[in-house]
């Protein structure tokens, strides 16, 4: 999944999410996209997977 299809998948799914509980930060695991974007008061970090390790 390309950054711009998974930043759109993200949309659709984790806005209800963050409309019901209002986090203040999110994240995103995913293979590769590092970014970050602002939804409401909420900070969504696309964080790849072996910036955990």
């Amino acid at each position: 999944m390309t950054g711009i299809a998974l930043h759109a998948n993200f949309m659709e799914i984790g806005r209800n999410f963050i409309d019901l509980y209002k986090p203040k930060e999110a994240w995103v695991v995913n293979l590769g996209l590092r970014k970050e974007i602002k939804i409401d008061r909420t900070t969504v970090k696309f964080i790849p997977f072996f910036e955990l390790v």
